[in-house]
């Protein structure tokens, strides 16, 4: 997988990334991994929570993050699999 393209997957998830406010009011932090399946055709197979922050509403935002980033770009020609998958990390650090 070319790794231009995983960079681009997760900047396109990042950027739809909110912190949640009753999250920063608690002051809840930490890192969650998402794994998302991919068609060919960058459709979305599947999304879940690989790596939990240990807070329900980080972990809800980032599946939401997934979600508000389709459509995803199609695979790389070079990508022979049906389907990818792959990791993204998301960050949640207060200042």
């Amino acid at each position: 997988m070319s790794e231009a393209y995983l960079e681009e997957l997760a900047e396109l998830i990042r950027e739809h990334k909110i912190y949640p406010d009753e999250s920063r009011a608690r002051g809840e932090q930490g890192e969650v991994t998402i794994e998302i399946v991919l068609g060919p055709d960058g459709s979305l197979i599947e999304r879940f929570v690989a790596r939990s922050s240990g807070f329900d509403a980080l972990d809800a935002a980032s599946l939401a993050a997934v979600a508000a980033a389709e459509p995803f770009p199609p695979l790389p020609k070079e990508v022979a699999q049906e389907t990818v998958t792959y990791s993204v990390p998301l960050n949640y650090f207060l200042n």
